[in-house]
């Protein structure tokens, strides 16, 4: 069976780095990638391993079908699976359904995200709005089968769009090295260091986290933040620590590689994102490591996390009451119980079994 997997871009986002994971990880499914616009860290990753990758950046829209259509004929592809939900993406799609529709080629599209406006690029321009809702509906319509990644996003395609054909949820799966050697933490001691992991751009809500970092230190509490990332809001967020004087006690460190071991040398991590997130692999790990989660009442976060049983949830998306649970945390009499319970509530997130779900959809699609 060899399935295509097609990307927007291949740099180090949840979605690429999820499926540089499972591709090079499958071992009944020869995976190979396609990056639509742009390259990246993840592109060139899997350039230098063994997962056949290609890149149309370089071409226009009309070439980029023809590239693709053909390498999916003269390499058999069976699957092609979009992952990525802008309009670009869906048109590529939907115009490869139809120069492919003569074949026997199965098309999946692979919602990573709630339909959320944040999401796909939408805004105030209400001719692009409908024309972006209107090619995501076509790219439904023409797809074989729907897999999501929770059931907030399912609910979130199904309030939004007709959906006709069959879909299922598969949770994303984190690598097994994360459940390895799980440093047992002092909860006796003081928990002040706060990590934040994940994309720097303003959905995230890394600038809520960074007021209620202030809030808390003018209270006179021992806070320190690591934000690890990178994007289009670094240099804003770097910027509003300096202006307001507490950059002894945040610190950005850029992308990294040492997830682990940032992880293990934090407490609690707080996952601020302002839109209706479709999972949250970052809060995944970080409660696989033993570090108490913090995030706000968005879309498939819930349900990760049970507040009060393995984090806390905030039910307001500002600075205010972020910095109150925060503090609730850190004072927190049963620190060890949320820990144990977040480390053993997400062990069902395996890489094994995202991988074992999307073989048995793809082998049933094309039996």
């Amino acid at each position: 069976m060899k399935v295509l997997h097609l990307f927007a871009a291949g740099g180090t986002g949840g979605i690429e780095v999820l499926f540089r994971n499972i591709v090079l990880q499958s071992k009944n499914i020869e995976n190979i990638c396609g990056f639509m616009f742009q390259e990246g860290n993840i592109y060139e990753e899997l350039k230098k391993s063994d997962v056949k990758t290609f890149s149309v950046k370089n071409l226009r829209y009309r070439d980029k079908i023809k590239y693709i259509s053909k390498y999916c004929l003269d390499n058999s592809i069976d699957v092609i699976v979009m992952h990525h939900g802008g309009l670009n993406c869906n048109r590529i799609y939907i115009k490869l359904k139809k120069v492919l529709e003569r074949t026997n080629i199965k098309f999946i599209r692979y919602m990573h995200a709630c339909f959320d406006f944040k999401a796909f690029g939408m805004g105030k321009n209400f001719i692009k709005n409908v024309l972006i809702k209107n090619r995501m509906q076509k790219a439904i319509d023409c797809s074989d089968y729907i897999i999501y990644i929770s059931e907030a996003s399912k609910r979130s395609f199904e309030n939004n769009f007709k959906i006709h054909i069959n879909g299922k949820v598969i949770y994303n799966g984190i690598s097994g090295k994360f459940y390895e050697n799980v440093p047992i933490r002092n909860v006796e001691k003081n928990f002040g260091k706060i990590v934040y992991i994940g994309r720097l751009n303003k959905i995230k809500g890394v600038h809520l986290l960074i007021e209620a970092t202030e809030r808390l230190i003018k209270k006179n509490k021992d806070i320190y933040l690591t934000v690890v990332g990178d994007g289009e809001e670094r240099r804003r967020l770097e910027k509003m620590v300096i202006d307001r004087k507490i950059e002894k006690n945040v610190k950005f460190l850029g992308r990294r590689d040492d997830v682990i071991e940032i992880l293990d040398k934090n407490e609690i991590f707080v996952y601020p994102s302002t839109w209706e997130e479709g999972f949250g692999i970052s809060v995944v790990e970080a409660m696989a490591r033993g570090c108490i989660p913090i995030t706000f009442k968005k879309g498939g976060l819930v349900e990760i996390i049970q507040d009060g049983v393995n984090g806390f949830i905030v039910n307001n998306t500002e600075s205010v009451e972020l910095a109150e649970k925060i503090d609730y945390a850190i004072n927190y009499k049963e620190k060890r119980e949320i820990i144990d319970n977040a480390i053993e509530s997400v062990k069902k997130y395996s890489i094994d079994d995202t991988i074992l779900n999307l073989e048995n959809i793809i082998k049933e699609l094309i039996r």
